[in-house]
């Protein structure tokens, strides 16, 4: 059954029903419940929206919104757990992930000759800790899918194949959880691997270098899309999930907080549209090829800026391209998360703020540095 054609309290699910998930409705009883489309309206999309007491799963009457490899990753897990566990299978199969992605950072510092006990900046990292063991929540898995990337495109030097690899990936870690998608620019690189800081001009690329630009969007577009083909299949319309009605309910509170500082509401997704444009722009002419883990890492914390979400476990891929790319002072934008979290009597852009104004002094900082005459 494609976990897109039914929402969760629809009866023709009520085999699948557990004591622990649904302790006030037992899979004889009717939920009243049909799987139909989402309305339009915003308000009637929130009333859709709301929870059930007789079940603990949030939005129980919209269709999922998790991508296909996120739905394949919890069969898995529920594969082998059983239901009297709850969520404890999740949770042990999420801090095994982040323990495996320890592993595979310390592996690739130790090869690129760094210190592999910068990998404990992901492994003692709060977020790692709280959101991957704990909550686990799906993007640790695109944080390893993200970091697989990295190191393909790293480590296997001079071969095609390598930058296919990482497209792959990328298209997986998307097909997790749909952030991942920003990263493209970061795997079109302008630039020729080495040292030097000169950009190379179109022209000084062999046109096998010019094909390889395109490989990796290329094959990230393309596993993404397999993936769905499946669902849409079978359930048509209903793979968007409640992708559109979750906008909605987000399109307003803090989203896109500092934004708003400065763009009235109207111009706000436009705005959104350019700042990440500009930034994808600078990803291209700037990355080189064969390292494309900064030029990342600038992506998908520029994301986050922008967007400014209140969900701290969003930030799992950030902290991983933050050790890769030796740029820790992008770890105080998943600190930004949890204060945006709270809710507390501290204003919650306050958090990303000063996460956006470190990050942009020690930029400008490195660069006053790279550009001083010794």
């Amino acid at each position: 059954t494609s976990p897109y054609r039914y929402v969760p309290l629809d009866d023709r699910l009520a085999r699948l029903r557990d004591p622990i998930l649904f302790p006030g409705l037992s899979s004889e009883q009717p939920s009243g419940v049909t799987t139909t489309p989402l309305p339009t309206d915003r308000a009637e999309l929130q009333h859709r929206a709301r929870g059930d007491r007789r079940t603990l799963i949030n939005r129980p009457q919209v269709p999922t919104i998790y991508p296909p490899l996120a739905q394949l990753w919890f069969a898995g897990i529920a594969a082998v757990t059983p239901w009297s566990a709850g969520t404890l299978g999740l949770q042990i199969g999420s801090a095994l992930l982040a323990i495996g992605v320890t592993a595979a950072l310390a592996a690739w510092l130790l090869r690129h000759r760094r210190n592999p006990r910068e990998a404990l900046w992901w492994a003692w990292c709060p977020t790692v800790i709280l959101e991957a063991g704990n909550g686990a929540h799906v993007d640790v898995l695109g944080a390893a899918l993200i970091l697989g990337a990295v190191v393909a495109l790293t480590t296997r030097r001079g071969r095609a194949t390598s930058t296919w690899i990482a497209g792959v990936l990328i298209g997986a870690a998307a097909a997790v959880k749909l952030t991942p998608l920003v990263l493209l620019p970061a795997f079109m690189p302008l630039r020729r691997h080495g040292s030097g800081r000169q950009r190379c001009r179109p022209k000084e690329f062999r046109p096998d270098e010019v094909r390889q630009l395109w490989q990796a969007p290329l094959a990230a577009v393309a596993t993404f899309g397999a993936t769905y083909a499946p669902h849409v299949l079978v359930a048509g319309g209903l793979v968007l999930g409640y992708l559109p009605g979750y906008l909605r309910e987000e399109s307003g509170g803090d989203r896109a907080g500092l934004l708003r500082l400065v763009v009235p509401d109207s111009l706000l997704t436009p705005a959104m549209l350019l700042v990440m444009g500009a930034v994808a722009v600078w990803a291209v002419r700037t990355t080189r090829a064969k390292a494309p883990q900064h030029a990342a890492l600038v992506m998908f914390g520029s994301l986050l800026l922008v967007t400014t979400p209140s969900y701290p476990w969003y930030s799992l891929p950030l902290v991983a391209l933050a050790v890769l790319s030796r740029r820790l002072e992008w770890l105080a934008v998943a600190v930004a998360g949890y204060v945006a979290y709270a809710g507390t009597s501290v204003p919650p852009l306050s958090g990303y703020a000063v996460a956006a104004a470190l990050v942009i002094s020690l930029a400008l900082w490195r660069r006053q540095g790279q550009t001083t005459p010794t």
